[in-house]
C-alpha cells in the first residue's frame, strides 16, 4: 500500500501519546489495572463497509472517470472505568477492478489516470480515529486525539462523510451539557486529516453554543478562529448565529432556518470582510417534504467567504463545482422535495447558482437520490448530479451506486 513517511510518523506519534496516557493511568495500582482489563474486554467492536461505483462525465476531459472502490472501517471502543474511555479505528480504501480516475494533485496517493475527471477517493490505509475521553463532573466530556467532529449542518465544521476517506481532526474537545437543552463545545484543532490523505496543520479555536428549549426552536451561536500553518489555508475568523425550528400546524409541519455570519481577517490573513446567510422554509405534508431556500456567501472579486473545514459536498450541489467559493461570491437558490415510495426514500433538488458580486449566472444543477434500507445495517443507494454551466466551471454529470453495511 502506497504511503508517505510523514503521515505514518504523524499517526504513530499520535497513537503513542494516547497509549502512553493509558499506560500511565494503568500503572497507578494493580486494582486499577484489573479494572482497565475489564474495560478493555467489555468494549464494543464496529465494522463499516461501503462498496461504491462512481461515474463522472465532464466537458473537456479526454474520457469519463470510473471508480470502483471499497471502504472498510474497523474500530474498537473500550468500556468505561472511572469516566475514562478509548476508541481506535482504522480505515482502508481499495480499488475493486480498474482504476479509471484521477485523484487531486495534492494527494500523495493514486490512482492518476491521465485525462480523466477527479474522483476524490485515493487508495490508502490510515488511522482514522484514536482518542481518549474522560467524562468529568457537571456532564463534561473531554476528548483528546484524532476524532470525528461535526457541528450543526456541517457548513463550517464537518467530516465529509460522503467521500470514502472521511475528514477527521487531531484535537482537544470539551463538551458540556449540564444545563438541560444547552450544549457547549470548545475545540482546539491542530490538524485536519483530509479526504485526499493530506494534513492541514493549524492552531484553531472552535466554539459552538446551542440551546434547544426555546419555543421557536434551537438557537446556536458560534465562533470559528482558523489559524493554518503556511500553505495549509487562509486564516479567518467567523462569528455567527442560527435559529432552526419546526412548528406543527394540524397535518402540516412548518420548518425554518435563519442563519447569519460575518467573516473577517485573523492571524496572518488580511483584507477579509464578507457576510454569509442561509434562509430556509420547509413544509411537510402526508409524507412529502418541500424545502425552499437561499444561501449567500459574500465575495468582492478578490476574496470570498470560505468554509475550508465544511462537508462541502452536502452544501452547494453534489456535482462539487463550488468546493471553493468563487472570488465574486456565491448565491445558491434551491428547491427540494422528498418522500418515501414503497419503502424507498426519494429526494430531488434543484439549484440555481449566481454571483454575489454582479449577480451573473454561474449555472444550475439537478440532484437526485434514492435510498433503500435492508433492516438496520444495510443501505443501498443510487445518486445523480447534473451541473449545467453558464459562466462558471464546465458541464458535469456524476452518478453513484453503492451498498453499505454497518455493525
Amino acid at each position: 500500500m502506497k504511503t508517505t513517511s510523514h503521515r505514518i510518523e504523524h499517526q504513530t506519534s499520535l497513537l503513542s501519546a494516547l497509549l502512553a496516557t493509558g499506560l500511565f493511568t494503568a500503572g497507578v495500582s494493580s486494582a486499577l489495572a484489573d479494572s482497565l482489563e475489564e474495560a478493555l474486554r467489555g468494549g464494543e467492536a464496529s465494522l463499516d463497509i461501503r462498496l461504491r461505483y462512481e461515474w463522472v462525465r465532464q466537458d473537456g476531459a479526454a474520457d469519463n472517470a470510473r471508480a470502483s472502490t471499497v471502504r472498510t472501517r474497523i474500530g474498537y471502543r473500550t468500556g468505561t472505568y472511572r469516566g475514562l474511555q478509548a476508541f481506535v479505528e482504522m480505515e482502508n480504501t481499495s480499488a475493486v477492478g480498474s482504476e479509471g480516475y484521477r485523484v487531486p494533485g495534492a494527494s500523495p496517493y493514486g490512482p492518476r489516470t491521465p485525462g480523466r475527471p477527479i474522483v476524490a477517493d485515493p487508495l490508502f490505509t490510515e488511522l482514522n480515529q484514536a482518542w481518549l475521553e474522560l467524562t468529568g463532573p457537571y456532564t463534561t466530556r473531554i476528548r483528546y486525539g484524532r476524532q470525528r467532529v461535526t457541528l450543526d449542518n456541517h457548513r463550517f465544521i464537518g467530516n465529509v462523510g460522503w467521500r470514502q476517506n472521511e475528514q477527521t481532526y487531531d484535537a482537544l474537545t470539551l463538551r458540556n451539557t449540564a444545563v438541560d437543552g444547552l450544549s457547549i463545545l470548545y475545540g482546539y484543532f491542530t490538524n485536519a486529516n483530509t479526504v485526499i490523505g493530506t494534513d492541514r496543520r493549524m492552531g484553531s479555536h472552535v466554539l459552538n453554543v446551542s440551546y434547544g428549549k426555546l419555543p421557536l426552536g434551537r438557537l446556536t451561536a458560534y465562533a470559528y478562529l482558523l489559524d493554518f500553518e503556511a500553505g495549509a489555508g487562509t486564516d479567518s475568523r467567523t462569528v455567527g448565529a442560527r435559529l432552526a425550528g419546526e412548528l406543527p400546524a394540524g397535518d402540516l409541519r412548518l420548518g425554518y432556518l435563519i442563519e447569519y455570519a460575518q467573516q473577517d481577517s485573523y492571524a496572518d490573513s488580511s483584507g477579509l470582510d464578507h457576510a454569509y446567510h442561509r434562509l430556509e422554509l420547509g413544509l411537510g405534508l402526508r409524507g412529502l417534504t418541500f424545502r425552499i431556500g437561499e444561501e449567500r456567501l459574500g465575495g468582492d472579486g478578490g476574496t470570498a467567504f470560505q468554509t475550508p473545514l465544511a462537508t462541502l459536498h452536502a452544501m452547494n450541489g453534489w456535482a462539487d463545482r463550488f468546493l471553493t467559493t468563487p472570488a465574486d461570491g456565491l448565491v445558491d437558490r434551491f428547491l427540494s422535495v422528498g418522500g418515501k415510495v414503497a419503502g424507498i426514500a426519494l429526494r430531488a433538488v434543484y439549484h440555481d447558482f449566481s454571483a454575489d458580486r454582479g449577480d451573473r449566472s454561474y449555472g444550475d444543477e439537478i440532484d437526485l437520490l434514492a435510498l433503500y434500507r435492508f433492516g438496520r445495517h444495510i443501505t443501498l443507494g443510487v445518486k445523480y448530479a447534473g451541473y449545467d454551466a453558464d459562466s462558471f466551471s464546465v458541464d458535469t454529470d456524476k452518478a453513484w451506486v453503492w451498498i453499505q453495511a454497518r455493525r
